[in-house]
């Protein structure tokens, strides 16, 4: 990453995503970003999650996950809260959701429910 330390400064600046998911049929997109519990969304990843909300049909959210280091690759329990934030249409609203929850509006957005 060394290469393009000069493109990081105040103006400009790298950031990478986990995971973006697109809805062919609604033409929407999903951008998904996983981080450990505890830790905190940077102003470049909000700068970057607040603009890609403001584009027509594109949601993002950030989840905290308890057991990010979790090696197991044993489920999560259903019911276990997870703190969530949603950006949409410029806005971000932190919730304390399941993982039920989760699965479900992630369902309802791709309009499976």
């Amino acid at each position: 990453m060394s290469d393009f330390a000069r493109w990081n400064h105040t103006r400009k600046g790298i950031a990478d995503v986990d995971g973006i998911i697109h809805d062919a049929r609604t033409n929407s997109f999903l951008m998904l970003e996983f981080k450990p519990q505890g830790s905190r969304v940077t102003r470049g990843q909000e700068i970057t999650l607040t603009g890609f909300s403001k584009l027509p049909n594109c949601t993002a959210a950030v989840v905290f996950d308890p057991y990010w280091n979790d090696t197991s690759r044993e489920a999560y329990d259903p019911d276990m809260l997870l703190k969530v934030i949603k950006f949409k249409d410029g806005q971000s609203k932190e919730q304390r959701i399941t993982v039920r929850e989760l699965n479900i509006q992630i369902d309802a957005w791709f309009g499976r429910m």
